[in-house]
């Protein structure tokens, strides 16, 4: 999966990324997220988003050989914001190998339950799996 750009308008709930938004279980290689992904939150209520430069929201999947190189720009006309935002996936209880991301955050949210230059929320499900998950550039 090659993505170059993605505009995503959002109320209440939003889970948006440059490769797949939400990845449960299944595999993912060789992808790459290039370009701009714009959101703009509009709900004035209570508002939950999962943002990611690759995946969005990797629930015991595996990706490999993938990376984000992009440009997130979040505008947030909403009250009460729950993110998660990561450069490359903004939450991973699954498996990423030789994976990385260098992109660019600007967001006007004020709140994060969940901010990381690679993944912003990390909940390991295998116990046998202890790599470091390093950000080579994150520019935020």
């Amino acid at each position: 999966i090659n993505a170059n750009s993605a505009n995503v308008y959002g109320r209440n709930y939003i889970c948006a990324s440059g490769i797949v938004a939400q990845n449960e279980g299944g595999k993912i290689d060789s992808s790459k997220s290039l370009g701009n992904i714009d959101i703009k939150l509009t709900d004035s209520g209570y508002m939950v988003s999962y943002i990611g430069g690759g995946v969005a929201f990797n629930d015991k999947g595996t990706v490999t050989n993938s990376y984000a190189q992009c440009n997130i720009t979040i505008n947030n006309n909403s009250n009460d914001v729950n993110n998660l935002l990561g450069g490359f996936a903004c939450y991973n209880s699954g498996k990423l190998y030789n994976c990385y991301s260098a992109v660019n955050i600007k967001d006007t949210t004020a709140t994060h339950k969940a901010l990381g230059g690679f993944v912003g929320w990390n909940e390991l499900y295998d116990e046998e799996y202890s790599v470091a998950l390093v950000c080579i550039c994150c520019l935020l």
